[in-house]
Formats: structure tokens, sequence, C-alpha cells
């Protein structure tokens, strides 16, 4: 089977999932992977996420919900790396780091790169402490 360079070189660059694509600090790191010749795709909530995501370059957008584990199972499938960083403040944001860890792991993904806070043990700050049970998983 023949394939051009171009072919070759998508098959080799690393698909990378950014979760929370188009909030105010993953959005950054979008440019960054591409630059390094990722594909990336992004995990936003809703349609008006996903016109954004779109605007930023991303190769391909999954709508879904960290609350949502086929949608987690469908954004990791066949990726090779998951850059994650959780809702602040939202109640239940450790169960849904949890879930995208879970999820790339069920699909194989190789790396997981979680975007946590300086001091996770400084529990008197309830968004430091959601972040424990995360980076444990």
């Amino acid at each position: 089977m023949k394939f051009a360079k171009d072919t070759l070189m998508v098959l080799n660059q690393p698909k990378i999932l950014v979760v929370g694509a188009t909030g105010k600090f993953a959005r950054w790191v979008i440019p960054e992977l591409m630059r390094r010749d990722a594909v990336v795709y992004a995990l936003v909530r809703n349609d008006a996420r996903a016109a954004v995501a779109r605007s930023l370059g991303v190769a391909k957008v999954f709508i879904g919900d960290l609350r949502n584990t086929d949608s987690l199972a469908e954004a990791t499938r066949g990726m090779d790396g998951v850059f994650h960083i959780g809702p602040a403040f939202t109640p239940d944001e450790a169960a849904m780091g949890i879930a995208i860890v879970e999820a790339a792991e069920r699909s194989g993904v190789k790396k997981f790169a979680f975007s946590s806070v300086n001091q996770p043990t400084n529990t008197r700050l309830k968004n430091h402490a959601s972040k424990i049970p995360v980076e444990e998983a």
C-alpha cells in the first residue's frame, strides 16, 4: 500500500483530547500541542463551545459531559493522550475528573496530563481539595 508523505505524517502524529478546550486556561494548550505536531481533539459541553473549539483549529469536536461515561468513552477512543483541567468550583469536580481518568484507562490512552493546583492539600480551599482524588486516580 502506498501513502503520500502527508498521510504518513498524520498517521504518526499523536492524537490528543483536550477536555474543557474552550475554557480560560485549556484553550492556551491547543496551539502549543499543534505546534508540537499533535492532532488536537476537543471535548466541550455544547454547540456554542464546539464553534469556539473549531475556531481554535481542533481536528474534531466531541460534545459531551464529564458526568456521562458514554460520551467520555467516545471522546477518548483512539486517543494517545488526554489533557484535562476540571471545571473549578463545580461540586462534583472530583467525580468528573475520576470519570475522565477511568475512561482514558479503558480506552488505552497512554498519557494523561491533569492541570491541578499548586497546593491541593490546602483543604480549606474546596476547589483545591477537589483535585486530590483526581491526582490519586
